[in-house]
C-alpha cells in the first residue's frame, strides 16, 4: 500500500486522521506512519478496513502514483487565510490532474513545453517580456485569450468547482511542475471555477509567473514577484504609460480595462507600481471602487467592477483536445476510466471533465441542455485552437 494514496484519499474526503484511524481499527500514530512511508505492507483485513474507512477501492490504495511534484513545492494565489489543510487538499487535486496527464501521455505524445524558465534571481518584468516574446506578441498587443496562449506553450490548465463553503473559500489558483511516470515534466495550473473573468485571467497569469520564475527555487518575495509578472504579462508598463489617461478616474480607466483584459484594480496597482499614480490617488481610487455602485443593480463595485459583464470567463482546452486525440470526439469515457486509477463511481478525476471549452464538456456541465454538435456562430465565441494546431504553431516557433 502506498502512503501517498492514503494521504490523498484522506485529504479528498476532508477527514481527520483520528476519525479515519478509529474506523480502520488503527492508532493515529500507525496511520501517520503509513501516510509518511513510501510503501507499507498490511494484512488483507487491515487494508480492507482502511479502504472502507476512506471509501476507496483497495486497488486505488495500492497503485503506484503516476506523477510526482518536481519543483520547490506547490505555489498558490490565495488569500492569507487559506489553511494548511486546504493547501494539502489543493495539492492532492493537482496531483490527480497530473495523473490524468500521465495516463494520456501513455497513449499519445502530449504537447511539449516551451515555456521559458529562469534560474537564480529573476526580474519579473524581464521574465514576463520573455514569455510575451514566446507568444509572438508585440509590446502594444494585449493577450487575447490568456489560457489559450499559455496552452500553446505547453502549460496544462485545469479548472475545478471547489466547494467554497467546505474548505476552499480562499483559493484562486495554484501551480507546479510534475514529473510523469512516462519520463517527462509538465507545468500545471489548477484554478477554482470563478464567475469573474478579470480575477480568473490575473490568477492564471500569476501562476504562469510562478512556473516561469520559481521552478528552481524562490525567495520570500515570490508572491510579489508572481504578481508583478502577471501585471507585466497582461499590461506591459511602458505601453501602458503611453495610453495612461491624463486625469485618472474609475471611468477613464474603463477603456484600458477593456483593451488589456484586466480589472480596474489591477490597472491602478500597475500604474502605482510604475509611477503613473501617486499613493494618495491610489488610495482615493480604491475608496471609489469600494464605495461605488452599479446604478442599474445597486451592487458595489468592489464586488463587481464596471465592465464585469463584457467578457466571458476563460476556460482551458489543451487537455480536452488531448482527450479527444486519445479517446475520440466526444471522448470514450469508459475507455478513459478503464485506464485511470480505480476510484469509487469514477469520482475525482471526472470532476475536471465538465470545465473545458468544448461542446462535449459543456454538455457534461449542462446534461439537460445539450449543445448541438455544430453550435451557431456568435461574435463573442472565442475561436478554439485544436491540439493539432497547437502542435503546428509550436513547430513553427521552433
Amino acid at each position: 500500500m502506498l502512503g501517498a494514496r492514503v494521504r490523498w484519499a484522506r485529504n479528498l474526503r476532508s477527514r481527520l486522521a483520528q476519525d479515519v484511524a478509529r474506523e480502520a481499527g488503527l492508532s493515529v500514530a500507525s496511520l501517520s506512519r503509513i501516510e509518511k512511508a513510501d510503501e507499507s505492507f498490511l494484512s488483507f483485513e487491515a487494508l480492507s478496513a482502511l479502504s472502507s474507512a476512506l471509501s476507496v477501492p483497495m486497488d486505488w490504495l495500492t497503485e503506484e502514483p503516476r506523477a510526482y511534484s518536481s519543483d520547490q513545492g506547490t505555489l498558490f494565489r490565495a488569500n492569507s487565510k487559506m489553511t494548511k489543510r486546504s493547501q494539502e487538499t489543493v495539492k492532492t487535486w493537482k496531483m490527480l490532474l497530473a495523473e490524468m496527464l500521465a495516463t494520456l501521455d501513455r497513449s499519445i505524445t502530449l504537447l511539449p513545453t516551451t515555456l521559458v524558465t529562469r534560474k537564480g534571481p529573476v526580474d519579473p518584468v524581464e521574465a514576463a517580456t520573455a514569455v510575451r516574446d514566446s507568444m509572438d506578441l508585440r509590446s502594444d498587443e494585449p493577450v487575447g485569450h490568456l489560457m489559450r496562449s499559455l496552452e500553446s506553450l505547453g502549460i496544462f490548465i485545469g479548472v475545478h468547482p471547489f466547494d467554497e463553503e467546505l474548505h476552499l473559500r480562499n483559493h484562486d489558483a495554484s501551480s507546479g511542475w510534475y514529473n510523469l511516470d512516462t519520463g517527462r515534466a509538465v507545468p500545471i495550473v489548477l484554478c477554482r471555477e470563478h464567475s469573474s473573468w478579470e480575477r480568473t485571467r490575473f490568477s492564471v497569469a500569476h501562476e504562469a509567473g510562478h512556473l516561469a520564475m520559481h521552478r528552481h527555487g524562490s525567495g520570500a518575495d515570490r508572491e510579489a514577484e508572481a504578481t508583478s509578472f502577471a501585471a507585466e504579462l497582461l499590461m506591459p508598463h511602458e505601453q501602458l504609460s503611453r495610453e495612461w489617461p491624463t486625469r485618472v478616474t474609475i471611468h477613464n480607466l474603463l477603456p484600458l480595462k477593456r483593451r488589456w483584459g484586466v480589472s480596474i484594480a489591477a490597472l491602478i496597482q500597475q500604474g502605482y507600481r510604475h509611477g503613473l499614480v501617486s499613493e494618495d490617488r491610489r488610495v482615493s481610487l480604491f475608496k471609489q471602487l469600494s464605495n461605488g455602485r452599479d446604478p442599474a443593480t445597486g451592487q458595489r463595485w468592489r464586488i463587481r467592477e464596471p465592465g464585469a459583464d463584457e467578457r466571458q470567463v476563460e476556460r482551458p482546452l489543451l487537455i480536452a483536445n488531448a482527450l479527444e486525440v486519445a479517446y475520440g470526439t466526444p471522448p470514450d469515457l469508459d475507455a478513459l476510466f478503464s485506464e485511470l486509477p480505480s476510484t469509487r463511481d469514477r469520482e475525482w478525476y471526472s470532476d475536471f471533465l465538465p470545465n473545458f471549452s468544448c461542446t462535449w464538456s459543456r454538455n457534461l456541465r449542462n446534461p439537460t441542455h445539450r449543445t448541438p454538435a455544430v453550435p451557431p456562430k456568435a461574435d463573442n465565441v472565442v475561436s478554439i485552437i485544436d491540439y493539432a494546431d497547437l502542435r503546428r504553431s509550436q513547430a513553427h516557433r521552433e
